[in-house]
């Protein structure tokens, strides 16, 4: 089961639908209970984050928008 990694900051944090959870933290985004887990693209970190139940909207140090 993948959880919350406490030591690294969070960025953001989402329920999606009744039984998941995202974490978004500068080095990707963790989906708690669907045990998945998405990398960002290498040389480059999260900077800043939007949610809502469904779409997720992430800005990258290399100034796109994801």
């Amino acid at each position: 089961m993948v959880d919350f990694l406490s030591p690294t900051p969070t960025i953001a944090v989402q329920q999606l639908g009744q039984d998941s959870l995202i974490q978004i933290h500068p080095g990707g985004i963790r989906y708690i209970r669907r045990q998945k887990y998405c990398q960002a693209p290498a040389q480059k970190t999260i900077q800043q984050a939007t949610t809502n139940p469904r779409p997720v909207a992430i800005a990258l140090s290399s100034v796109e928008l994801v």
